[in-house]
């Protein structure tokens, strides 16, 4: 019987994929894979990021593709990315004009393939992320 992975389990997963892609220099799905990690979106609205939507380091998706436009406004407001993740999308864009050449099934496919835990999917990545900012949201961590 297969168990809900811990955070603890989560992040590493998250590292060592990180890891292995950074050996390859895939700076395409570094990035998608830190646009989930960083703003909770599912992997069709990250995939769906493009360089005019980062706004003052805000993922700022117009409300067509945002599924669930409510939740922004009970979770915060529209997530940040780190500075390392606006960092690579900066040099990502500036090579080729926009963050994804390839399909989204690629970014998915490299994803689960480098990953050690059978366990592990992106959308372990997004309900833990989903969860931290409800967390802090609602004033649970200090």
């Amino acid at each position: 019987m297969e168990y809900k992975m811990k955070v603890p389990e989560v992040i590493a997963q998250y590292k060592i994929i990180l890891e292995k892609l950074w050996q390859h220099r895939d700076l395409e799905t570094i990035l998608y894979l830190r646009i989930l990690c960083d703003t909770g979106f599912r992997p069709r609205e990250a995939y769906l990021m493009k360089p005019e939507y980062l706004i003052q380091g805000k993922a700022c998706l117009p409300p067509q593709y945002f599924k669930f436009c409510n939740e922004v406004e009970w979770m915060g407001g529209y997530p940040k990315l780190s500075c390392k993740t606006q960092r690579i999308a900066e040099a990502v864009s500036k090579k080729q004009g926009s963050y994804f050449t390839k399909s989204q099934q690629d970014y998915m496919t490299k994803i689960k393939l480098y990953r050690t835990d059978e366990r592990f999917t992106v959308y372990e990545l997004r309900n833990m992320r989903i969860e931290m900012r409800r967390w802090i949201y609602k004033g649970k961590v200090y």
